[in-house]
C-alpha cells in the first residue's frame, strides 16, 4: 500500500530574510512612526520567516499579520506556523484565499509583500494591483515590498515590444542599456502600468526606497515602494537618486548600474 506523500514545506534560505529584514530597515529610516501600529499582508510560504522576521525587528510595528496560502497541503503546514507564532505572542491569521482578493478592513497602514516565485514583470500584476489600488486596497501611507526573480529574463526582442513606451520615455535603446535596467526596474515598470490602468498616476506618488539583490535558491530581488499622496512620473520613479541599492551576495552596497 502506497501512501500519499507529506506536503513539502517551501524551504528559503538564510539571505532572503537577511534581505527582507534590510529592506524593512531602510524602509522605516524613510519616516515611518514605529509606534504606529500597521497590517501586514504577506503571500505565506509555510515557515513565515517573513513575519518572524518583521516581529524580531519591532514586535510594536505590527498590529497583526495576514498570511494568504492557497494551496491546500501548504495552507496546512502553514496553520500550523500559526499556532506557533500565536502562542510566542504574535498577532496572525492564516488564509486560503488570494492575497489580491484581501479585503481592506480598517485605515491603519499597510505592509504588502507580493512573495512570488516568477517575474514580476511577466504576468498579470498590473492589472491586479491596479484593481486594489482602484478599490483603495492598497492607498496612500502603505509600504509595497515585492519580490523577482533574477535567474533569467525573457529575450531583449520581447522586453523592447512589452516596454516599448516606458523604454521610449527613458530613453534607452541599447540592448545592454535595456537589460540592465529591465533587471532593476521591471516591479517599477509594472506598478506604474497598474497605476495608468486605472487613471491613477495622477493621484498616488509611488516611490522605490531600495532594491536588494540576493541568492537563495536562485538569483531574486526585493523591492521597496512607499504609496503616498500626489502623481507618479515615472522617469522620477526609476531614476529617483534616493533609491537605495544593495547586493546581499556581496553584503556591500552598489550603484544601480550593477544591481
Amino acid at each position: 500500500m502506497t501512501t500519499k506523500k507529506a506536503a513539502e514545506r517551501l524551504q528559503y534560505g538564510a539571505r532572503k530574510y537577511a534581505a527582507f529584514s534590510l529592506l524593512v530597515s531602510r524602509w522605516t529610516r524613510c519616516g515611518v512612526e514605529l509606534a504606529k501600529d500597521h497590517v501586514f499582508v504577506t503571500l505565506a510560504g509555510t515557515e513565515l520567516g517573513d513575519v518572524r522576521a518583521l516581529h524580531f525587528i519591532d514586535p510594536g510595528l505590527v498590529m497583526h499579520a495576514i498570511a494568504f496560502e492557497s494551496n491546500r497541503e501548504r495552507h496546512e503546514l502553514a496553520k500550523q506556523s500559526e499556532t506557533t507564532m500565536r502562542d510566542a505572542g504574535i498577532s496572525l491569521t492564516v488564509s486560503a484565499a488570494n492575497l489580491f482578493d484581501y479585503e481592506r478592513l480598517n485605515d491603519s497602514p499597510h505592509i504588502f509583500f507580493i512573495d512570488g516565485l516568477g517575474i514580476f514583470a511577466w504576468a498579470d500584476y498590473d492589472a491586479r494591483i491596479g484593481k486594489m489600488f482602484q478599490q483603495q486596497t492598497i492607498k496612500e501611507g502603505d509600504c509595497l515590498l515585492i519580490t523577482s526573480h533574477l535567474g533569467h529574463r525573457p529575450g531583449i526582442d520581447d522586453i523592447q515590444k512589452t516596454f516599448s513606451g516606458e523604454l521610449s520615455v527613458l530613453g534607452v535603446s541599447t540592448d545592454e542599456d535595456v537589460a540592465r535596467l529591465f533587471r532593476r526596474a521591471h516591479p517599477s515598470f509594472t506598478l506604474f502600468r497598474a497605476l495608468t490602468k486605472y487613471r491613477l498616476a495622477q493621484e498616488l506618488k509611488l516611490r522605490c526606497f531600495g532594491c536588494i539583490k540576493y541568492r537563495d535558491t536562485t538569483p531574486m530581488g526585493i523591492y521597496g515602494y512607499t504609496v503616498g499622496a500626489g502623481a507618479t512620473d515615472l522617469r522620477e520613479l526609476v531614476e529617483d537618486t534616493k533609491t537605495s541599492y544593495f547586493d546581499m551576495n556581496a553584503v556591500a552596497a552598489c550603484p544601480p548600474k550593477d544591481f
